[in-house]
């Protein structure tokens, strides 16, 4: 009997319970609106990250394909996370990052007009940029409803490389988001040192760098969260067999 008491720690044997901020309802909803959109636009794979912008809270988190965690048969590739380990090019996503990050520093006035050179713009030498549609002068705001490249370029060119780096570094870009995932990739930011002049201008609407769909979500929250970016946050509570909570965190802002 003592021997086997001694066996027997109680602490370790019942362990703690986590408190998530995922929510279910908003978690069902995604995993199968989710599926549905990979099967409509016949895509390989997918990726839903939502997030609750004022406290940083991740609400749901889904992938495509996915498998169950009781049986973990099947794919590889249908294991991975795909939101925090995989990184792609996002596009023209960012363009509104480059666009608050110019009105954040001044360096344009939000009723400014860029001319957009009628869809096609030459970048040094050899290099050319075009938009999907042929605009002239256009303000800041036609510059996002239409999503031009070349008006977003040139609100890009009044940061600098120095002030377009640091913005997306602000924003979260390059680096891991901290949401404590396994396997999470840091996406690719060069150092601004390192940009070719072609590198200048499109990383301003979203090539030429990478990110997860992870750091995509928070960076957008903090546009909708008056520009504060948030800390990610995945585990609300940890609580002992009892219920006694063992640690709790709170929402804090990042920058």
């Amino acid at each position: 009997t003592v021997y086997s008491d001694l066996l027997l720690d109680r602490a370790s044997h019942a362990g703690y319970d986590l408190e998530l901020t995922i929510d279910r309802t908003i978690q069902d909803i995604v995993e199968t609106e989710l599926a549905l959109g990979v099967a409509n636009f016949e895509a390989k794979s997918g990726s839903v990250v939502v997030v609750e912008p004022r406290t940083g809270e991740l609400l749901a988190l889904a992938n495509f394909p996915t498998y169950n965690p009781n049986a973990p048969s099947g794919s590889v590739a249908a294991r991975r996370n795909r939101a925090v380990t995989d990184r792609f090019e996002p596009g023209s996503t960012v363009k509104v990052f480059t666009v608050a990050a110019a009105i954040d520093e001044g360096t344009m006035d939000p009723e400014d007009e860029f001319d957009c050179e009628r869809g096609v713009m030459k970048v040094g030498e050899d290099d050319v940029i075009r938009d999907t549609s042929i605009h002239s002068m256009l303000s800041v705001t036609k510059i996002l409803t239409y999503s031009s490249n070349i008006g977003t370029a040139k609100i890009g060119m009044t940061l600098g490389r120095e002030g377009l780096y640091r913005a997306f570094r602000r924003f979260g870009f390059g680096a891991e988001t901290g949401l404590g995932l396994p396997g999470e990739t840091a996406g690719r930011l060069s150092h601004f040192g390192r940009w070719y002049e072609l590198d200048a201008v499109t990383i301003s609407f979203g090539q030429g760098f990478s990110a997860n769909a992870v750091q995509l979500a928070y960076a957008m929250a903090a546009v909708a969260n008056g520009g504060l970016l948030m800390e990610p946050l995945l585990v609300k509570r940890v609580k002992d067999e009892l219920g006694h909570v063992v640690e709790e965190r709170l929402p804090r802002v990042k920058r």
